[in-house]
């Protein structure tokens, strides 16, 4: 959770660099698709609060009609932190409260204002899964619209989409949503 209040391209490697295909992207191209994902969750974001005039995650979840789902435990995807998820299936986002509380902690003794209590860092949290399904519902998988060569034989290439591109687009959607974003040039609602 700490490199999601990174900056925008400090962030956007970290994430980067963590998808499975990283060492397959070209190093030239890496602020390119940065600023490619970051530009499409900033513009996401504002459509959506112009769309439905918030900017409070839990109220657009709410218009948006999708249920918020608050289990009571924590949950560890191979020696990984799992905060929320997005089921696209049920347009349902889960939230593992116990897991959340521990970032709260983590976070408050770093004086981080957006997570002083479980209230408002689950805002954070319900933001980046609502852009998951923006993306599978309404405009398409922001890791599908830019693609790099995994593969090549003579004139025979296989190409695929960046999955970090995704979580890039809905950590710049949770900012711009959130004002966290001083990039942003915001609509007042």
């Amino acid at each position: 959770m700490e490199h999601f209040f990174y900056d925008k391209y400090r962030l956007g490697m970290w994430e980067i660099q963590h998808d499975i295909l990283f060492y397959r992207i070209p190093p030239e191209r890496y602020y390119q698709l940065i600023d490619f994902a970051w530009n499409v969750g900033r513009e996401t974001a504002i459509e959506y609060c112009e769309k439905y005039q918030t900017r409070v995650p839990s109220e657009l979840a709410g218009r948006m009609e999708l249920s918020l789902l608050e289990i009571d435990e924590n949950f560890i995807l191979s020696e990984t932190q799992v905060y929320s998820e997005y089921f696209s299936n049920l347009k349902r986002i889960v939230l593992y409260k116990n897991t959340i509380l521990k970032e709260v902690k983590r976070c408050s003794d770093r004086e981080r204002t957006y997570c002083e209590s479980y209230d408002q860092i689950r805002e954070l949290f319900i933001a980046h899964e609502i852009y998951h399904h923006i993306e599978c519902h309404h405009k398409g998988l922001t890791s599908k619209k830019q693609k790099i060569i995994t593969f090549r034989i003579g004139p025979l290439k296989i190409t695929s989409g960046i999955r970090a591109l995704c979580e890039i687009g809905a950590h710049s959607f949770t900012k711009a949503l959130l004002r966290m974003d001083e990039e942003v040039s915001y609509v007042r609602l």
